[in-house]
């Protein structure tokens, strides 16, 4: 019994001294690198699905920015609706609503050149879109008004625009007294002075400017 006893004793003696680690804490530690390896997955795969839900976000906000509107035709058409809204603006001799139906028809008309630089599969190119803006008289107007309303103060190239302003007539009362004579402010109209000094009536201007760009989207067959 004793000698069994002294040889089991050595068995385990022998297995400690040999530096082989116990079955409980190798096992622990076998298993947790497979746990790490699982972890570190975890937080890869997670970290990559935030990315990718962040790279949605960012997408869906970057389409929502320009909200109902996703082609140089719709663009081109509110500008149609902005030049209506100028119409009726100087109909109604209201100057607050001519200012910003002028603002906002200018904005639009150069926002179509911007969208159709950015248009893709055509047979057009940047710098094509650009010598067509600059060659208008009207659209060339109507860029010089946007930027000036946009920045203040256009830094970046020699405008061709010089003025923006209201041209009023009077109109003469006549009285049975020739001697008496009565003069009366009447309607007035709004004007765009070119750096030549041309002057043009802006609804006018507009309506050349929306006819232009009609033009060019029908060359390329962008619209019918």
């Amino acid at each position: 019994m004793k000698k069994g006893a002294t040889s089991i004793e050595r068995r385990s003696t022998s297995k400690v001294n040999s530096g082989q680690p116990a079955r409980g804490a190798g096992h622990r530690r076998n298993r947790s690198k497979p746990a790490q390896s699982r972890a570190r997955l975890c937080v890869l795969r997670l970290r990559a699905k935030r990315g990718n839900l962040l790279g949605l976000i960012l997408v869906s906000r970057t389409m929502a920015l320009a909200y109902g509107k996703n082609s140089p035709q719709q663009i081109l058409a509110k500008a149609e609706r902005d030049l209506a809204h100028l119409e009726a603006a100087e109909a109604a001799q209201k100057r607050d609503e001519i200012s910003d139906a002028l603002f906002n028809l200018a904005v639009s008309l150069t926002s179509v050149r911007d969208w159709l630089k950015e248009q893709t599969n055509v047979p057009f190119t940047r710098a094509s879109v650009e010598s067509y803006v600059s060659a208008s008289t009207a659209l060339s107007s109507f860029r010089d008004i946007a930027n000036a309303g946009k920045h203040r103060v256009i830094t970046k190239y020699v405008p061709t625009t010089q003025d923006v302003m209201v041209s009023a007539t009077f109109v003469i009362l006549k009285s049975r007294n020739p001697s008496q004579l009565h003069a009366s402010l009447g309607s007035f109209r709004l004007k765009i002075i070119r750096a030549d000094g041309s002057r043009h009536g802006a609804v006018e201007l507009g309506r050349v400017a929306v006819q232009e760009w009609q033009s060019f989207m029908r060359q390329y067959a962008l619209i019918p």
